[in-house]
């Protein structure tokens, strides 16, 4: 399994304590290889040295985290997690940002936990872009992420919007959003395993174990978050080579 070079930057010797704590019980993906905790020295250290992974407190003693980024060179810098805490004055800023990586104080195993699999993620992402596509969470700060596309259920078309059914972390109940017509993703950015299976919705066949019949000849398909997809007769005999059904 491939490490990752991380810094930590962090003022407080508690937080930074638990930090190295919860990243070193266990061989994980990051091996922390420098920490510093204040602004000028970590401007300092990133223009001389390059990490793969740096985590960063937004609250420093002698400046803003969230600055940093724009004063290093990006390469140096790498992937980026933020920590912050819900009450800190810069939270809300952070977190409506184009950044991704997040680490809410205070921290626990659970979030590191979390946070490495994001991790993870990213750097598949950037190694395989093709398993992956590009959302947007389904509120007013329309936040970017990155879905496998092996975790998406379906996708139904509505009002000029996109909405994408997927899991996380054993939650099967997830839903984001992408402004594009399911034309465009059969075409584009989908894998081989959609299919479309009625006028407004794409189906992910490995999703579907059960069917039942249903009006003209159609079927409902049963999916994992409980809901009931329509196969319409137009669609059912796609759906059936894809599947592999006799």
């Amino acid at each position: 399994m491939k490490k990752y070079k991380t810094l930590i930057v962090e003022d407080n010797p508690d937080n930074l304590r638990d930090l190295r704590f919860y990243l070193d019980e266990k061989p994980h993906v990051l091996v922390v290889t420098k920490t510093v905790s204040t602004f000028n020295h970590a401007i300092d250290l990133l223009l001389e040295e390059s990490f793969e992974v740096t985590i960063l407190d937004i609250e420093l003693p002698d400046g803003f985290g969230f600055d940093i980024p724009g004063r290093v060179p990006i390469l140096n810098i790498g992937e980026i997690v933020f920590c912050s805490s819900y009450g800190d004055k810069h939270y809300e800023k952070v977190v409506n940002s184009d950044y991704t990586h997040f680490l809410i104080k205070p921290i626990s195993k659970e979030k590191i936990c979390a946070m490495i699999l994001d991790l993870e993620k990213a750097f598949t992402a950037k190694r395989e872009p093709e398993q992956f596509i590009a959302l947007f969470e389904d509120l007013p700060s329309a936040k970017k992420f990155l879905v496998p596309k092996t975790d998406i259920f379906y996708i139904e078309y509505q009002n000029e919007l996109s909405y994408f059914h997927y899991r996380k972390n054993g939650n099967n109940n997830l839903v984001a959003i992408q402004k594009t017509g399911l034309t465009n993703l059969l075409n584009e950015r989908l894998n081989d395993r959609f299919v479309k299976c009625n006028k407004n919705c794409i189906l992910n066949v490995d999703f579907f174990n059960e069917h039942e019949p249903y009006f003209n000849e159609g079927w409902i398909a049963n999916m994992p978050n409980g809901q009931k997809i329509e196969i319409s007769r137009t669609f059912k005999d796609s759906v059936i080579k894809l599947k592999g059904i006799s």
